[in-house]
Formats: C-alpha cells, sequence, structure tokens
C-alpha cells in the first residue's frame, strides 16, 4: 500500500490534486452561462456567485468501455480485528460493505495470498509454511487467518461479487527471494484450489507481486500453471505497480503475442496520484484493447474532505487513463490505530471488544456507485464524460439492456453553483430521474425527483458535494445496531486454553511472521507458538516476530507471561508500545530474554540495559514488565533485574515476539497498577522563553514550552549551530531530566547549560540524538533560575525546531 499525501495544508481545503483552469468542452456541447443563488454547508467556502450551465448530450448509443466494478482491498493485515467482532456487529459490518442496496455495495473484493510477512499492518498466514505442508497439505491450513473467511461472507452477501487474489510476499520455500519462481506459480495455484476445495469459492483474478517490478517471463508461467492446473478461467491482472511508468508492460504486450494472451487486464496504483502515468505509457495500454484498471488507490481516512477526493479520482481515472474499474485500499480500517496508515479506510472498526464500528462518510461516496451502477453497464461516451467547466466531473453509465442510466458528479473543486441541462437520446429512459446528494452535513440522501421534459432536464449543481442522478431505484441508506465504544477491558489474561488450534488468539495482532494457538509439547494443553522458523520473501524490509495487543492509552500497568524458550533463541515482551512504523520498528519497550539467560532491554532499537539471568532447570520462565509513572521494572522468575527511569514511553500497548524459533507462551495478562508519581509535572510550562532567534512570530520560542503538541519554535532561516532556546523561571526551580521533542529530528548534538544570572553559565549535560524525534538529558538533581538547551550540529544544516521542551524532577528510585 502506498500511502500518499493528497492534499496541502492551510486555508479551505486548498488541494493540489482538484486544481484545474477553465475545460474546453468536447465538440457538440453547448455551453451557456448564467446566474444562480446556491446555498452552501456552513463549513463550505463559497465566493460570489457566478453560476454556469452546461449542456450534456446523453446518447445511449455511444457506449464506451464496460464498467466493471467498485472494488475493496482487504491486505497488510488491514481487516485483522475485524475478525474478532461479536457476531451481530460483525454481520451489521459485513452488510455495510457488501450487501446490494444497503452501504457501499462493493463488487470486487480483493485479498492478500498470506505469506507470513510484513505487508503494511502486519503479516497474514501462510496455507504452506514449509515444504512439507505444501506437499502435504490439511484441511486446517486452509483455515489460518481470516481471508478465506471474508471472501466466504461476502459471498453469502453478495453472490454477484468477484473475487481478486494478490500476493505481497511468501515463505522462504518457494523462491530465492524472488516471487518469480515455478514453485512460487504453484503456491498461488494451491491457493486459488483451496478456495473452492474448501470454501466454494470461485476466484475470478489474481495478479503478480504487489508494487514490485513485474517479470514477463514469470507472466508467461504463471499463466501456463494456472491452465495446467485446471484454472483456465482465472485472469491474470498486471502488474499492480504505480508511479510514472504504471502499465510500461503495455509496450511489451503490444509486440509478444503471448504476453498479450496472457494479460486479461492492466492494474496501475493510484494513477492520478503516485503517477501521473506517462501518456506514452496510456496510449500503449488503449491500443491493447484490454480492460484498465486502479488497481489499488485511495488510501486515506474517511472524512468527508476525502470522500470528495474519492469520487473525484474514480472519474477523472477515466477521464484520463480510460479506467473501467476502481479498488480501494483499505476495504475497512480494521487494526489497531497505533499501527501504520492509522485511521484510514471507508469504515473503521477497532474495537472488537465494544464492538462499536464508525460509518464514514467515504463509504457513502462509495454507494454513489455502488448502488446505482451494476456490473456491466457501459460508460457513455461523447461528452457524456466530462469536466465541468467551474470545477468537478462527471461521467455517465447506462443499462446494456434497458434504458436505465445513472450519472455521477463531484464539485469538490467548484466555487459557485452550475446548472447541468441534459439531453436524452438514443433509447434512454425518458421516465423519472431520482436525485441523491452527499454534502458535508448529510451524506447519501433522496433530495429529488424530476420529470424529463420532451427528453430534457435541468439541474443545478451546488459546490462541494457529490451526486447521483438514475432512473433506477431499490437504493437506501442503511443502518444498523451499533454499541457505543468502550476502552480495552483490564485486567486482561488469555492462557489460550479457550483459543481455537491453528490460529491467532482473539485482539492479538501479528507485524511479522506467525503466532497461532498449538498443543504443548506434551500435549495436555494449548499455548501460543511462533510459528515461522525462515525468514520469509518479504515485501518490505520486516523485524523478527512480533505481536500487539490492547490500547496506547494504556499508562501504569504490569503485563507478563510465561515462555518457553528452545536453545539458541530468545522470547520477547513489549509494554508501552506507543506506535509501530513501517517495517515493525516499535516504539516502546522491548524484553528479549535468550534461552542462556543473556537478556537486553530496548527502548525502539537502542539497548538501555544488558546482562545475565540465572535461569533454573524448569522449561518455562515467567517474564514481567511493571511500568509505574517514569519507571520500568523487568522482573524474571521472581528476580528483578532492571530499574530503568525515563520518561520517553509514558504510554502504549504489549506485546509478545522472538527470534525465528518455536518459542511457545502462555498465562498472558496485562494488569493496571496504582503509580506513585505517575503526575510528574512540567515544570517548563511556568517558565518564559526566549531563544536565538525565531523563523517568525508563529515560530516563537514560548510555542515551545505552551503544552500543544502542534506547536514549535523554529530558528531563523539560515541558522544552525549555535542556536539556543532558553528558560527563565520566577525562582530558583528543582529538576533532574529534560525531555525534548523536535521537529523532523534535525538536532544532530546539544548540550544543556544553567545560569543563577543568565550571563555566567556552565554545562551540566550533553546528547547526540542524531536521527531521534525525542531525547532526554539527565542529570544531578539541582535548583536553577535559567536554562538553555544550545544546539551544536544540525542535520544538513537546517534551523533547529522544537515541539516540546519539558523539565521534570523525577523522585530517586
Amino acid at each position: 500500500m502506498t500511502n500518499n499525501e493528497y492534499c496541502a495544508g492551510g486555508g479551505a481545503e486548498p488541494c493540489r490534486c482538484l486544481s484545474w483552469g477553465w475545460v474546453l468542452l468536447l465538440t457538440g456541447c453547448v455551453a451557456i452561462f448564467s446566474l444562480s443563488p446556491c446555498k452552501a454547508a456552513a463549513a463550505d467556502v463559497v465566493r460570489p456567485a457566478v453560476a454556469h450551465t452546461i449542456t450534456i448530450q446523453l446518447n445511449g448509443n455511444l457506449t464506451g468501455r464496460t464498467f466493471q466494478g467498485i472494488g475493496g482491498l482487504s491486505a497488510g493485515a488491514s481487516s485483522r480485528l475485524l475478525y474478532d467482532y461479536p457476531r451481530r456487529e460483525r454481520r451489521a459490518v459485513l452488510n455495510y460493505l457488501f450487501r446490494p442496496h444497503f452501504g457501499a455495495g462493493y463488487q470486487i473484493l480483493k485479498v492478500e495470498i498470506g505469506g507470513d510477512v510484513d505487508s503494511t499492518d502486519g503479516s497474514e498466514p501462510s496455507f504452506a509454511r514449509t515444504p512439507g505442508q505444501f506437499a502435504h497439505p490439511k484441511a486446517s491450513y486452509f483455515h489460518r487467518g481470516y481471508e478465506w473467511w471474508l471472501m466466504r461472507e461476502a459471498k453469502k452477501i453478495n453472490p454477484r461479487i468477484k473475487l481478486w487474489v494478490l500476493q505481497w510476499g511468501a515463505p522462504y520455500w518457494v523462491g530465492h527471494q524472488t516471487l518469480y519462481t515455478k514453485k512460487n506459480a504453484e503456491y498461488v495455484c494451491r491457493f486459488i484450489q483451496g478456495a473452492w476445495k474448501y470454501y466454494h469459492l470461485r476466484i475470478n483474478y489474481c495478479g503478480l507481486w504487489n508494487e514490485k517490478l513485474y517479470s514477463v517471463a514469470y507472466v508467461k508461467l504463471l499463466r501456463r500453471t494456472l491452465d495446467a492446473n485446471g484454472l483456465e478461467r482465472v485472469k491474470i491482472v498486471a502488474a499492480d505497480d504505480g508511479g510514472n511508468d504504471a502499465w510500461s508492460l503495455a509496450a511489451r504486450m503490444l509486440k509478444d503475442p503471448a504476453l498479450m494472451k496472457a494479460v486479461y487486464a492492466l492494474g496501475a496504483h493510484y494513477p492520478l496520484t503516485w503517477g501521473p502515468i506517462n501518456r506514452t505509457f496510456v496510449a500503449d495500454a488503449v491500443k491493447t484493447g484490454k480492460p484498465l484498471w486502479a488497481s489499488e488507490d485511495y488510501s486515506q481516512p474517511g472524512g468527508w474532505k476525502h470522500a470528495k477526493f474519492l469520487v473525484h479520482e474514480f472519474l477523472e481515472n477515466h477521464l484520463e487513463f480510460h479506467t473501467s474499474s476502481e479498488t480501494i485500499w483499505p476495504l475497512i480500517g480494521s487494526w489497531y490505530a497505533a499501527l501504520p496508515c492509522g485511521g484510514q479506510g471507508p469504515m473503521l472498526a477497532r474495537t472488537p471488544w465494544s464492538g462499536h464500528y464508525d460509518v464514514e462518510p467515504a463509504l457513502w461516496a462509495l454507494a454513489h456507485f455502488g448502488q446505482f451502477v451494476p456490473l456491466g453497464w457501459k460508460y457513455l461516451a461523447a461528452n457524456a464524460c466530462g469536466k465541468l467547466p467551474a470545477g468537478g466531473d462527471y461521467c455517465t453509465f447506462r443499462s446494456p439492456v434497458s434504458g436505465n442510466y445513472s450519472l455521477i458528479a463531484e464539485t469538490s473543486a467548484a466555487s459557485v453553483p452550475q446548472t447541468l441541462r441534459v439531453h436524452l437520446s438514443g433509447g434512454l429512459s425518458t421516465g423519472r430521474v431520482y436525485e441523491w446528494q452527499s454534502t458535508r452535513k448529510r451524506q447519501f440522501i433522496m433530495v429529488g425527483k424530476i420529470t424529463p421534459v420532451g427528453g430534457t432536464f435541468t439541474m443545478t449543481l451546488r459546490p462541494h458535494a457529490i451526486y447521483t442522478l438514475t432512473t433506477t431505484t431499490g437504493q437506501k441508506k442503511g443502518r444498523a445496531f451499533n454499541p457505543p465504544p468502550k476502552p480495552f477491558p483490564l485486567p486482561y489474561r488469555d492462557n489460550f486454553q479457550k483459543d481455537t488450534i491453528g490460529r491467532s488468539p482473539r485482539y492479538f495482532s501479528d507485524l511479522h511472521d506467525a503466532f497461532a494457538v498449538e498443543k504443548e509439547g506434551n500435549g495436555a494443553k494449548l499455548c501460543l507458538r511462533q510459528q515461522i522458523t525462515h525468514r520469509g520473501i518479504a515485501w518490505m524490509k520486516g523485524a523478527p516476530p512480533l505481536t500487539l495487543i490492547g490500547s496506547t492509552k494504556w499508562r501504569n500497568y504490569q503485563v507478563s507471561v510465561q515462555a518457553k524458550i528452545p536453545p539458541k533463541a530468545y522470547a520477547s515482551l513489549l509494554g508501552r508500545v506507543a506506535a509501530s512504523g513501517w517495517h515493525s520498528l516499535v516504539h516502546g519497550y522491548r524484553f528479549n530474554l535468550h534461552s542462556s539467560g543473556r537478556w537486553t532491554l530496548w527502548s525502539n532499537t537502542d539497548p538501555i540495559a544488558r546482562g545475565t539471568a540465572r535461569l533454573g532447570s524448569m522449561p518455562w520462565h515467567t517474564i514481567v514488565l511493571r511500568f509505574s509513572g517514569p519507571q520500568t521494572i523487568v522482573i524474571v522468575d521472581g528476580h528483578t533485574l532492571v530499574r530503568h527511569v525515563s520518561l520517553l514511553r509514558i504510554n502504549g500497548m504489549a506485546g509478545l515476539g522472538s527470534s525465528w524459533n518455536h518459542v511457545e507462551f502462555r498465562d498472558f495478562a496485562v494488569t493496571p497498577i496504582v503509580a506513585k508519581n505517575s503526575a510528574l509535572v512540567n515544570k517548563a510550562l511556568h517558565a518564559q522563553a526566549s531563544a536565538s532567534s525565531i523563523w517568525s512570530k508563529k515560530y516563537d520560542a514560548k510555542k515551545a514550552v505552551d503544552g500543544q503538541a502542534g506547536t514549535r519554535w523554529n530558528s531563523a532561516p539560515g541558522t544552525a549551530a549555535g542556536q539556543w532556546l532558553q528558560l527563565r523561571f520566577a525562582r530558583p526551580t528543582l529538576c533532574n531530566v529534560v525531555l525534548i521533542r523536535q521537529f523532523a529530528r534535525r538536532i544532530i548534538d546539544c548540550e544543556l547549560k544553567v545560569s543563577a544570572n543568565g550571563i555566567n553559565w556552565r554545562t551540566i549535560a550533553k546528547a547526540r540524538p542524531n536521527g531521534k524525534s525525542a531525547f532526554e538529558l539527565s542529570f544531578t538533581p539541582l535548583k536553577t533560575k535559567y536554562m538553555r538547551v544550545v544546539i551544536g550540529s544540525t542535520a544538513r544544516h537546517q534551523p533547529p525546531s522544537i515541539r516540546e521542551f519539558g523539565l521534570y524532577y523525577v523522585p530517586p528510585k
């Protein structure tokens, strides 16, 4: 998945992608300009009205490409938490996604073929982790994960939905760090065969390797392998890449008949925003005569601003790149918000313990397509699809068997009303037209009925809105039971005895590799076992095996687990994980205990304590992390190994990890504790701030001590080394720790100075935070009236910028 930033900040949603000049209408279109009043939503900025009228001809005999569906992509562990929802609420969410004439009405479901590797927000399980499992498959292997379940449920709700599969990675044994091998082609076939054998699901489409450079030889190999396994009906979509060179495969197809025959459709990721695609490649793609798809798009939160852009993106992709299908990631935002891309999706379902979910405006933007344009309808040609003169886009679709049609328009870039004058011909229905509208305040509402007169009707399009004009009926804005949100329940325990063998326990989310419930070695009880012993062929670089659970709001708690560690292996216990970045980099504490007794406590990627524990002869060892205010205590088998004090990590989730070995866990527990000295006072908030220089008043020195996360001090343009930020207190202030959170990780080194009079200074601490967004400077407790941080050097000699300068007194241990 690609996390693209589409819009610039500031103003009334200025958007680079939504800025157009005047548009020349196609031949045969008559444009008339007039004045018309407009009532816009209060939050939408509308300039003085100078309305426009555009006349479009809808001729049912002038058709273009076949519409092939609006799709949702479940990949990168983006649907992980949905499976754990209570049955009633889970059914409600699925209806919003897949039920025709209820919610989004997805017509395509695209899923990841799991490979036990990090593929964005986690890893999805493989059905064949070893050559032996592939050679001797069992039914239980095909019940791992949730994509099988999701496809089955989607098919139950909408039997006409199309199913599509794609790889992000695979187990090590399919190739030497590449998926373009014969073994992997067989692996893909086995997945598709398993879908039919165990779930009675027919897969319609399959791809190559997500956002990796394609291999012409592999495309042909995959086609031959599919055919040899009786999967001739499964069509290949290539190449699922993006950027300016997307669809470069088309030029090869025009010269290679075998390749042309192997590929059914050309798929590009984010053709408008990651690209735009090179015009030569677009022309080549059109020449192939193949369907052209936006095979992954969107990757945005579901609020109104992005809902408008979603419709613009869909329409613009057809106008600019001739696409006839759009698939968005994610299908639904159902992963922990602390993981990458948290908060994206047209729906959010992130709290299965409460059953609560959020239906976002973007879901109703999808409904403007999914509920009005069935698969197989035709785009109308000529000026039935185009750009509005004062900003916006529109496309028209017609039924191939009746006169019904639907026109979809968006006016997100418009600042004035526009009147639409529509002339009907070519067998299109001249019956009643239903007007559906979405605005910031209300989404997906049927606001009017229009009766054409003499095959013509007129309506006004207001700015910042989405419209569907249709002759069809039966649409509905669905509603379902939705309980209120609740925090993650504490205390929380899981001994894994009631969990399902072969599956991940509820609420645990694997970031890399796979953790599943299995029988212990003696077969008497169940445990949680890390399954992967060889690093897989990854879509992106990942950390060692890791799974997370809980809430970033957890502060003072104890997390404990029993671990059975094989020789030359280690087990990990994590806590206060505030976020996990790309490549499974966790921002929190991770304690590694090796089978030899050697241990390390990590904060992010920094080792902060090391040692060796004397482990007894018993196979199971109890590991405890206790978080109380600024203090972290590590206990193994009842013996305290380290006490660490820091203000950098004060909240976050818990988790488990290991080396690439079959490490086992049992009796996992998270218990809240009452912490002493947890409410530490930031004494910098009461200080007078000054600086060597400032960029502007907006970045004044006081912005670093105002307690607001979104403000910061920035030194003047052209400054770098030697710049300083200073605090002056009304009276001598007791302190021993400074916490600095900086912007853009610019500071390479700095030193902390104090003074009694603001003239004579002495250095009390130094730091080299090179590459860190937050760092501490600790020193012997003292009282001071002046304090100054002096910047030594910065990355690329950029002006230093500090979001927060915090000053604390942390009592001794």
